[in-house]
């Protein structure tokens, strides 16, 4: 009996020491292959840093494959910047180094069409950009058309306004907060076309995204606008239009943000609070001591924190 006990025992060890060593050895293979590709990447790098002089690559570049040439340069196009950033990614599509990526977008799968999307983010070619806008007009999952439009606005390559309201069935659809992202950053290129749509008929919801968009125009002359906004029925809109004015930061905006302190929607109340304080309009100071009694919690809170702001108190030690 203590025998087969100590033949168990010795066994067990033995089969232990045979796993152990197996994941070692996998393990140092796994860091000299990754120690490789490193190694790898740093010459092809240095290669196409050489190759935006010269017309050709090495013959071993060449040789490697796609995947670490691309690797290589998604590292230099976060250094370079420019034109050598514009001839990298010429070259980069002149060897098709994008093509795994161009062939995921019209998978059928869903999951490679996402996939697809982040590498050809990242790059921002034409041939890329020009899939992405496929992907954002033509797909048929919501999703995917908007994972497609937050790519393209990180690109600053969106389509108008008024196709990307198309394209992602805003006009009804239902709006959501990555949506205000897009429309904000359209409205930094063009304000014009926020400006325009401001005066078509669109629902309540993407109205209130457009009205938030105005503030990223950069045009003072958007304030009244944003005055008209503050007074329209809908409270998301209106609370929009008060969160717009303390982007906007102009004085002007003064009467009718204080205004909104009084507002019967505790959405435009909390703006509104916040709106005060980041402006600094000390004269919403009496408005703002009704407010810490107000029945909403988080318009106290938020009152509790502009007061502060806007009369901080001295420090015991120094009163009198």
């Amino acid at each position: 009996m203590p025998i087969i006990v100590i033949d168990i025992t010795l066994a067990f060890f033995l089969a232990a020491s045979i796993v152990l060593a197996i994941l070692t050895f996998r393990r140092w293979l796994s860091e000299k292959d990754r120690a490789t590709r490193t190694e790898l990447r740093r010459r092809i790098a240095q290669a196409y840093v050489g190759r935006l002089e010269v017309s050709t690559l090495p013959p071993e570049i060449i040789q490697a494959s796609p995947q670490v040439r691309l690797e290589a340069v998604s590292h230099l196009l976060q250094l370079l910047r420019g034109s050598e950033r514009d001839k990298l990614l010429q070259i980069a599509d002149e060897e098709r180094l994008f093509d795994t990526a161009l062939h995921f977008a019209e998978s059928p799968r869903a999951a490679r069409r996402s996939e697809a999307i982040r590498t050809l983010d990242q790059f921002g070619s034409p041939r890329c950009v020009s899939a992405l806008q496929m992907l954002m007009a033509n797909d048929e999952e919501n999703e995917i058309r908007l994972e497609a439009a937050a790519a393209l606005a990180r690109l600053g390559r969106l389509p108008s306004a008024k196709d990307t309201i198309s394209m992602l069935g805003l006009r009804h659809g239902q709006v959501i907060r990555l949506h205000r992202a897009l429309f904000r950053s359209i409205a930094a290129q063009h304000p014009e076309q926020i400006r325009e749509l401001l005066h078509e008929d669109v629902q309540p919801d993407l109205r209130a995204v457009l009205i938030d968009a105005v503030a990223y125009g950069g045009d003072l002359r958007d304030v009244a606008e944003l005055e008209r906004a503050a007074r329209e029925p809908v409270a998301e809109i209106r609370a929009a239009a008060v969160r717009a004015a303390r982007l906007v930061g102009d004085p002007r905006t003064e009467p009718w943000v204080i205004a909104a302190l009084s507002d019967e929607a505790e959405i435009v109340r909390i703006q509104a609070v916040q709106s005060v304080a980041k402006l600094g309009f000390k004269s919403a100071l009496p408005k703002l001591r009704e407010l810490q009694d107000d029945a909403s919690v988080w318009v106290r809170v938020r009152t509790g924190d502009a007061m502060a702001l806007l009369a901080p108190q001295a420090p015991a030690g120094e009163a009198g």
